[in-house]
């Protein structure tokens, strides 16, 4: 899969105890997917959302990280 970079994003979440971890939201080239990966504690994680139409809200797949590291302890 081909990605879009001039529609990479950067998003910041933080864990229960205040760390803040980046997460970088990519966008494939022909608009049908959107992946967010980050990395905690030597451990990485991505969550990959398709996209039904380009009309989609695709801020579903990193607010969705951006929970599952509220959880993370540090």
């Amino acid at each position: 899969m081909s990605f879009d970079e001039s529609a990479e994003e950067t998003w910041m979440g933080d864990t229960a105890s205040g760390q803040t971890i980046y997460i970088k939201v990519r966008h494939s080239s022909d608009g049908k997917a959107v992946i967010a990966s980050w990395e905690y504690n030597n451990y990485k994680f991505a969550i990959q959302g398709n996209v039904p139409d380009n009309m989609a809200d695709t801020n579903t797949i990193p607010k969705t990280a951006r929970y599952v590291i509220s959880g993370f302890e540090s």
